[in-house]
């Protein structure tokens, strides 16, 4: 299964998760949005989403964030499980 990892810092990443994923056969795809666009929405059976220093409203101080809170969204849509923290 690909498994997504929406993380928001270097240092605070997939953890316990990502540890996790590759003994159990599992795909990780860390995404950092403040460093690149969204990964496709298709094909992932699972989402993470971390915290981070941001707040969910703060679109004005970080233009990324908005087009970040999409897929998740997407993902809920479709019955995609998630995990958010």
């Amino acid at each position: 299964m690909r498994v997504l990892s929406i993380v928001h810092e270097r240092e605070a990443g997939g953890g316990v998760f990502a540890d996790a994923s590759a003994p159990c056969g599992h795909e990780l795809v860390e995404w950092m949005p403040a460093e690149a666009g969204a990964p496709g929405r298709d094909g992932f059976g699972v989402a993470f989403v971390f915290g981070g220093a941001m707040h969910v409203d703060q679109d004005q101080r970080y233009g990324w964030l908005r087009a970040e809170k999409e897929l998740p969204h997407a993902f809920l849509e479709r019955g995609t499980p998630a995990l958010p923290r």
